[in-house]
């Protein structure tokens, strides 16, 4: 694990450190990293494909509006 960490200041999200990080001034260095417990978020759920059916068709009806050019 990271001996250094980054808190974003806003929001209290834990972040490795980053130097780049280190100096924009919404970021603070966590010395005392031994008693917190860093979480991370959770992974949104998958949202679940639904089964679609395939619609009937009708032949007999294609096969009249084909043979009157329709569509």
């Amino acid at each position: 694990m990271a001996d250094r960490l980054l808190r974003h200041i806003p929001t209290g999200i834990l972040h490795i450190y980053q130097l780049a990080y280190a100096n924009r001034p919404d970021f603070e260095e966590v010395i005392d990293v031994e008693s917190r417990v860093i979480e991370e978020p959770a992974p949104a759920p998958k949202a679940k494909k639904s089964k679609s059916v395939a619609p009937a068709v009708d032949d007999e009806a294609v096969s009249a509006d084909a043979s009157r050019n329709l569509p």
